[in-house]
């Protein structure tokens, strides 16, 4: 996450001797995908030091076929203090604002990226609790504002869904739509395979 400027924000990077971008998590090419990125379990590097408030702006950063692809977002004000990266955190719609993106694999994405930033949402649907549904298609995705497919996690049957998106789980799957797994899966069409996918790499700042 970016901060937020301020005594607290600048202290932070004086102490980290960086940018105020802060990578919490990166996830390597080819990789099968974890639980910790497919429930975002990242409490701990994110909000056990900052609060929610203090934070500006998250950076989802990928490789597609040699072009760099990212997507830097706010939390909307219709849900300003929701910890995202959060295991426990469920929400299947997550209204955020897209400050910029670059994608190149999936052009209709980037137009509605683009002539509505403020109109998104930030799929969460899968938590290491054990009461919570075990998505076997997508676990999350950061979705257009008028993609309503949910039936198998961000996800529909038959990969319904235009979005980019994270595979679900491997195993004991409760959504009936099988356990496909995977990891990161980058930017995908309506009709393109999200989950059993191999990561192509992710970085989350």
């Amino acid at each position: 996450p970016v901060l937020f400027a301020g005594i607290f924000a600048l202290y932070v990077q004086q102490m980290l001797a960086s940018s105020q971008w802060i990578v919490v998590a990166n996830e390597s090419i080819g990789t099968a995908g974890s639980e910790k990125f497919r429930v975002l379990d990242f409490y701990n590097e994110i909000y056990a030091h900052y609060d929610v408030s203090q934070i500006s702006q998250y950076k989802i950063e990928w490789d597609s076929s040699g072009h760099n692809e990212h997507i830097t977002f706010k939390l909307n004000i219709r849900n300003p203090s929701t910890e995202i990266f959060k295991d426990e955190t469920i929400d299947d719609e997550i209204y955020i604002d897209i400050v910029s993106s670059t994608i190149t694999a999936v052009s209709s994405l980037q137009s509605d990226f683009t002539a509505y930033p403020n109109k998104h949402i930030f799929c969460k649907q899968c938590s290491s609790s054990s009461e919570a549904i075990k998505y076997g298609g997508t676990c999350w995705a950061v979705l257009p504002y008028n993609d309503h497919n949910r039936e198998c996690g961000c996800s529909s049957t038959s990969w319904e869904g235009t979005g980019v998106y994270y595979g679900g789980w491997s195993a004991d799957c409760g959504d009936n739509c099988g356990c496909h797994g995977g990891a990161f899966a980058g930017a995908k069409s309506d009709g393109a395979e999200k989950g059993g996918l191999p990561s192509v790499g992710v970085r989350i700042s």
